[in-house]
């Protein structure tokens, strides 16, 4: 019950999103605003909050191998995407390999995570989002460019807040160096908005879509039924088969049930891609994935 009443204020919060939308409160100006706050302050400060732990040896553990088990997952939705999707057009192909591939661990990974399962949920959602970041910067960028740009891969990748973030987070947590008093409030302050904040502006984002445009395309619901239940499902099962920790499989699954990365679209229209259809790939999976998520959160507790 704790787990859909989680999902529930989630929902609402996207919801309060939808109104602001509506009543004109946020616009694309203020919605940009609200993004570049989360990206750059408020996300970046709960990854270095989730740090704040004492040393263990069983998380650290646990940290290593997610992010092993991150990279294996990843390179394998890449290469299992170019087949799943082979009959698709090329207008439509790059995103949705990418949509599949790379879900919305950020924006939504982390409040549902910490809500979940606290702090320790973002410290485990961090460490898995490392390899997420290098890969949509090489690998995800490749594929609407057709080549791996390690130079402009490498800037994207240093100028990530969230990196930094982990970076700094890390020395933190094996160094078990205590911030004072008014840092670590405000830290953790600071830090707890980036859930409402996250749920607000996909709100605002869901209510300025087209939803007549989307209704007919069949490609949509494929991916959605592929990146919200098969790709999740195929976690949970293949990680249990191998006796992996439950903990570990449970943030891996979760982190794997989350719709689209927002990224995508940014990404395709910089390329020359398809941003309108990788905008309706983010909605229509963000949408939907408010029924699948309590699904799947009831699956692996």
């Amino acid at each position: 019950m704790d787990a859909v009443n989680q999902v529930l204020i989630l929902s609402i919060m996207m919801v309060i999103g939808i109104y602001a939308r509506r009543k004109g409160f946020i616009d694309d100006r203020v919605e940009k605003g609200l993004s570049a706050i989360l990206i750059n302050i408020t996300l970046p400060l709960m990854i270095i909050n989730s740090f704040c732990l004492e040393f263990d040896k069983d998380i650290m553990g646990n940290a290593i191998k997610i992010f092993l088990y991150s990279i294996v997952i990843h390179l394998v939705l890449l290469v299992l995407s170019r087949y799943i999707y082979f009959k698709a057009n090329d207008r439509k192909k790059p995103l949705l390999i990418f949509t599949t591939s790379f879900s919305n661990c950020a924006f939504m990974g982390y409040p549902v995570l910490n809500s979940i399962f606290g702090e320790i949920g973002v410290f485990y959602a961090s460490i898995f989002t490392m390899v997420f970041t290098a890969l949509v910067w090489t690998i995800g960028v490749s594929l609407f460019t057709g080549k791996i740009s390690m130079k402009e891969a490498s800037k994207s990748i240093l100028k990530n807040p969230s990196i930094w973030a982990v970076i700094i987070g890390i020395v933190i947590f094996i160094g078990q160096i205590k911030l004072p008093y008014a840092i670590n409030s405000t830290v953790k302050s600071v830090g707890t908005m980036t859930t409402p904040i996250s749920m607000i502006i996909i709100g605002s984002m869901l209510c300025g879509s087209n939803i007549k445009e989307m209704i007919g395309d069949f490609s949509l619901y494929y991916l959605s039924i592929v990146r919200l239940i098969l790709v999740p499902i195929a976690t949970y099962f293949i990680m249990n088969m191998f006796n992996i920790d439950s903990m570990v499989v449970a943030i891996c699954t979760l982190l794997m049930a989350m719709p689209g990365a927002v990224v995508g679209p940014v990404i395709a229209l910089s390329a020359g891609g398809d941003g309108k259809y990788g905008s309706q790939c983010i909605f229509i999976t963000t949408l939907l994935s408010v029924i699948t998520i309590p699904l799947f959160i009831y699956l692996v507790r």
